[in-house]
């Protein structure tokens, strides 16, 4: 199965033109863009991962419950800036521990860049960026973690969407452009996620 059959099969996609993203939308349920992804990815047989910021552990349980025989390793800081805001990542932190067990995938308290090197190039089969959320975090995740996912392999940045002080919108659109990706994908629900395959770089 080709990675396009594969995202007709979970994904009603519109095609998109002058590297603006194709929008594709998840042909079952509200909020569902990467509950679809991860059928894509099952069904594609990708079994290899890194995620960045993990919180506490909601998407990584969707990854590992969805994707059979995922070794997945997260990598979140867990740094508050305040001390409230550390409190709640303790927490977090917390959760995510007694998650790693039940779900046997590796988490590393860790900030990415610290991490990155860590990770051969072309070593994974997808990665996916839902760390800090300015623009330069952002960027500097994309530019650092795209080279770790092999050629064909999925990359992944979530909340691609407007918000305080966020600036995911703003990077994947500067380096899809820069790198002229196509194509490159949104998906169509609340709180979407922009996706290409490793590779479709034309720059």
């Amino acid at each position: 199965m080709t990675f396009e059959e594969a995202l007709a099969e979970h994904f009603h996609i519109d095609p998109g033109n002058d590297n603006l993203p194709v929008l594709a939308k998840p042909r079952t349920g509200r909020d569902m863009g990467r509950h679809q992804i991860a059928k894509v990815l099952n069904d594609l047989g990708y079994r290899t991962a890194i995620e960045i910021g993990v919180g506490q552990g909601v998407s990584t349980v969707l990854w590992c419950k969805a994707i059979s025989g995922l070794k997945l390793t997260g990598i979140d800081s867990y740094i508050g800036s305040t001390s409230q805001m550390q409190g709640r990542q303790d927490r977090y932190y917390s959760r995510a521990k007694r998650l790693e067990k039940r779900f046997d995938f590796q988490l590393r308290k860790m900030a990415s860049m610290d991490a990155v090197d860590q990770f051969e190039d072309e070593s994974v089969d997808f990665v996916n960026i839902d760390g800090d959320h300015t623009f330069d975090a952002v960027v500097q995740d994309i530019i650092r973690y795209v080279p770790k996912v092999r050629k064909g392999g999925l990359v992944m940045v979530h909340d691609y969407c407007a918000f305080k002080l966020a600036g995911v919108m703003k990077a994947v659109d500067a380096y899809t452009h820069c790198h002229r990706i196509d194509p490159w994908y949104v998906t169509q629900d609340c709180n979407p996620t922009a996706f290409w395959v490793r590779g479709a770089e034309l720059a």
